[in-house]
């Protein structure tokens, strides 16, 4: 895992391996359930299929509202994608996630 806080945001990278045999459908699913669930998502997430410009792949963002762990409201872009053996997590987190915020991270990304 690594991030950095910029511009009153914290942008964060993770990655696992997938155990040999699971279901990479399965574990995203759980990482994506605990990561709202930490932030006390409010409503249903939205949910929408991005192209990224960097290597014209298409993720699948989650834009959720929730609070930190401070209590203050906060507002996440997440994205998951699987790519060889590993499943990656990318996140955008702040008061107002803004797409001048948010793009540049998930448009540079490109698989291994």
């Amino acid at each position: 895992m690594v991030g950095c806080e910029a511009d009153g945001a914290l942008f964060a990278a993770s990655r696992i391996r997938l155990p040999s045999g699971s279901d990479a459908g399965q574990l995203q699913a759980q990482w994506q359930a605990a990561s709202l669930q930490q932030m006390k998502a409010q409503g249903e997430p939205k949910r929408e299929p991005v192209t990224t410009h960097a290597s014209a792949m298409v993720i699948q963002q989650i834009t959720a509202s929730g609070q930190g762990s401070d209590g203050k409201a906060l507002q996440a872009r997440l994205a998951w994608v699987v790519s060889g053996a590993d499943l990656y997590h990318l996140a955008v987190y702040a008061a107002r996630v803004s797409p001048e915020l948010a793009e540049p991270f998930f448009d540079g990304m490109k698989p291994l």
